[in-house]
C-alpha cells in the first residue's frame, strides 16, 4: 500500500509557506543506481520566474528553443519518430545545437502564435458542443477523452487535434475522470461573444445547486488558461463568507475589473485588455448536474 501526504496552505503567510517548503524538501529524486548513496538534490525557488512559477508556456520563438532543450533530456518513443523527422526539417535534432537564424525565429514566432490561436478556438468553440441547448456552457473534455483514457489513441488513428486542444487548457496525467467533481466551462456570454475582462457581466446561479459539498466558479485568462494575474481573488464559492443570496435562493455573481458597490463577496475580478473563461465546479455532484435537469445560466453583459 502506498501512502501519500498532502499539505493545503491555510494562508500565504511566512509560517505556512515555510511549512510547505520544508515538506517539499522531503521529496528526494535520484537514479535507482544511487539508492544507497544518493546525490544531493537541488531545490530551485521559482518565485518570480513567471514561466516556471505558473507552469505556463509562452507561444513565441522561444517555444521551439525550449522544445529543443527538452528533447536533449527525454527518451523518444517509437510513436513519435515521425514527429522527430518533422522537427529535423526545421533544425531541431537530438545531439545538435539549436542554431535558428533570425529569419527562422520570425517564422517560428508566427507559427507558435497561429498554433496557439488554433488550439484555443478548437477547445472553446469548435470541438466541444454546448452542454445545454442554446447556452454557452460546455464540458471541459473534448470527444473521445474518456474513451481513450486521455491518450486520444484509437485503433485506427491518433486524435492529435483533440489532444492538442485539451492540453492547451488542461495539463493532467489522469486516465479517468472521477465522480467526485463535475466541471463545466464557459468562454462566451449569452450573445456568443468572447468574455472581455474590461466589461461587467452578471451570472445568476439558480438555487439548489446540485453539489453535496460545495460549488465554485473561477475565472482564467483565455490565452494562457492560467490564473488572471495580480487580482485579489480568483472566483466565488458557495462556502465564501458574506455571500449575498437572493430571496428565491439564487445567487448573482459579478465579473468585472472593479467590484460593483456592495457586491464584493459576489464578485470575481477580471482585467481590462484580457479575455477570460470560467470553470464552474460541482463538488460532490448530484444527478441533476450531469443529466442537465439543473442548468447554469449564461453571463449577461451589464451596460
Amino acid at each position: 500500500m502506498q501512502v501519500y501526504k498532502t499539505m493545503i496552505i491555510k494562508d500565504p503567510g511566512d509560517t505556512y509557506v515555510l511549512l510547505a517548503e520544508n515538506l517539499t524538501k522531503q521529496i528526494k529524486i535520484y537514479p535507482l543506481a544511487e539508492a544507497t548513496n544518493p546525490s544531493a538534490n537541488n531545490y530551485v525557488n521559482v518565485s518570480g520566474m513567471s514561466e516556471l512559477e505558473n507552469a505556463i508556456s509562452v507561444f513565441d520563438e522561444t517555444y521551439y528553443q525550449r522544445l529543443h532543450s527538452i528533447l536533449q533530456e527525454e527518451v523518444v518513443a517509437e510513436a513519435d519518430l515521425s514527429m522527430m523527422g518533422m522537427l529535423k526539417s526545421i533544425g531541431i535534432e537530438i545531439g545538435k545545437p539549436y542554431t535558428a537564424t533570425k529569419a527562422q525565429k520570425a517564422i517560428f514566432t508566427n507559427a507558435a502564435i497561429d498554433a496557439h490561436d488554433y488550439m484555443l478556438e478548437q477547445y472553446h468553440d469548435a470541438l466541444i458542443a454546448p452542454f445545454y441547448e442554446g447556452k454557452s456552457w460546455t464540458s471541459i473534455l473534448p470527444p473521445g477523452t474518456a474513451e481513450s483514457e486521455f491518450s486520444f489513441k484509437f485503433p485506427t488513428y491518433l486524435d492529435y487535434n483533440s489532444r492538442g486542444a485539451l492540453y492547451y487548457a488542461v495539463c493532467t496525467s489522469v486516465k479517468t475522470f472521477g465522480a467526485a467533481t463535475f466541471y463545466l466551462g464557459d468562454a462566451k456570454d449569452n450573445n456568443g461573444e468572447w468574455l472581455d475582462g474590461g466589461k461587467t457581466y452578471k451570472m445568476n446561479v439558480p438555487s439548489n445547486v446540485p453539489a453535496k459539498n460545495f460549488w465554485s466558479v473561477m475565472a482564467y485568462n483565455l490565452e494562457s488558461a492560467g490564473w488572471i494575474k495580480n487580482v485579489p481573488k480568483v472566483g466565488v464559492a458557495s462556502s465564501d463568507k458574506g455571500l449575498e443570496i437572493n430571496k428565491d435562493g439564487s445567487i448573482d455573481i459579478f465579473f468585472s475589473p472593479e467590484a460593483p458597490a456592495g457586491k464584493e463577496a459576489n464578485w470575481t475580478p477580471t482585467k481590462a485588455g484580457e479575455r477570460f473563461f470560467l470553470l464552474f465546479r460541482f463538488y460532490g455532484p448530484e444527478k441533476s448536474a450531469t443529466d442537465k435537469t439543473y442548468q447554469l445560466n449564461d453571463l449577461v453583459e451589464l451596460k
